[in-house]
Parts: C-alpha cells; sequence; structure tokens
C-alpha cells in the first residue's frame, strides 16, 4: 500500500512540474502513509480533516522536537521545495509517519481535530488513518485558509488535488470515511467524487 501510494506522488508531483502549476504562499503537500496496521485491518476508516495547519519538515523542525530524531532528507518547507528537491516525496512520507498526528507535539495534540481523532481510534482500532480535504497549509495577508486561495489559483490546482484524493481512496480502499470538516469544504468532495454522498453527523 506504501509503495503504491508512493508511485501515486511521483506521479503528481511530476504532473505539477510538467504542466507548470505553480502555487506562490503554499506549504508542502500532505502526502499520506497508512500504517502496517491500517493495511491489514478488517475494516479501515480515513478520518478527513480540513486541511494541514502549516505542514514542513526540516532538520531544524527535527531538532526542536527530540523525538523525531534527525532527519536525513532535504528542506521541505513549501510547495516550491516539494516541486524542487527529488527526495520530497520520502521526505513527506517519512514525516507523516513522524508527526503521528501531534503525538510529540502535546499544543497540538489538545486541538479538536486531534481529540476527536484519538476518540473514534478508541473505538475503531488501528485501522485509521487521518487524511485533509485541502492538500495544502497557503498563507498570505489574506489569511491562512484554503479557502481565501485566490480563485485563479484554486482552478489551476483543484483538479491534481481532487484526483489525487480519488486515487488515494482506490489505494487505501476505507470502509468508511469521516469528515471532521465544515460545509465550506464539500465543494473539493463534489468536484472530484460526483458519486459521493456526504451525510451531516448530528449528536
Amino acid at each position: 500500500m506504501r509503495a503504491e501510494l508512493r508511485s501515486l506522488y511521483v506521479n503528481f508531483r511530476a504532473d505539477l512540474i510538467k504542466n507548470n502549476i505553480s502555487f506562490p504562499d503554499a506549504s508542502a503537500p500532505y502526502l499520506l502513509n497508512p500504517t502496517a496496521a491500517y493495511a491489514t485491518a478488517n475494516f479501515r476508516v480515513l478520518f478527513c480533516g480540513q486541511e494541514p495547519q502549516g505542514w514542513s519538515w526540516s532538520a531544524e523542525n527535527c531538532k526542536d522536537i527530540p523525538a523525531y530524531g534527525t532527519w536525513p532528507y532535504s528542506d521541505i518547507c513549501s510547495y516550491d521545495d516539494f516541486l524542487k528537491y527529488s527526495d520530497s516525496i520520502d521526505a513527506l512520507m517519512e514525516g507523516y509517519k513522524r508527526f503521528d498526528n501531534a503525538t510529540h507535539q502535546p499544543r497540538n495534540r489538545t486541538s479538536p481535530f486531534n481529540r476527536a481523532f484519538r476518540r473514534v481510534r478508541n473505538i475503531c482500532g488501528p485501522g485509521i488513518m487521518v487524511g485533509n480535504a485541502c492538500r495544502l497549509a497557503y498563507r498570505n495577508h489574506s489569511g491562512t485558509s484554503y479557502l481565501k486561495v485566490p480563485k485563479l489559483l484554486r482552478n489551476k490546482f483543484d483538479p491534481y488535488q481532487s484526483k489525487l484524493f480519488i486515487d488515494e481512496l482506490n489505494i487505501l480502499r476505507p470502509d468508511a470515511i469521516m469528515f471532521f470538516t465544515s460545509s465550506g469544504y464539500d465543494d473539493l468532495f463534489w468536484f472530484g467524487v460526483p458519486e459521493l454522498v456526504l451525510t451531516p453527523l448530528t449528536v
């Protein structure tokens, strides 16, 4: 499963480079890396959030959090770095693994998203992993939300992002997807998966 995802990300990156898809002020993309427990689980759940709140990996980051250990890859701190460095895919997949849903970051671990994820994991067991509706974090003078990305940028990038989401689903084969999002992100899923039925959860 990991090898299939890596191959998918290689093609994703190659298509972005080939078609000269730029994205100023964007983070490195959020690339998934399932555990062996997820891959072998009888019931799999993809717990899907809105967007990463900044996503970068570097030797300096790992120095700040000793549990991450040394960093043998290039520093991948932006979308441009992702396209520039040949080891960016391995770096970002390794970053997903080390992050482990903020296990080593006490402040982020207490966020509503991570608290909800742990509650669901306690019910579902190890066959659960995190994804995001938006692949990139975005920050400029207008704010930090992907929903504030200029329309011209989104029109160029969203088709690649939506296709990637579909292709990931075909590899991950989750039995259920839980969207910990808001209605503002629904268009991203409808755009890429027209047969998808979104059912709001009321508690």
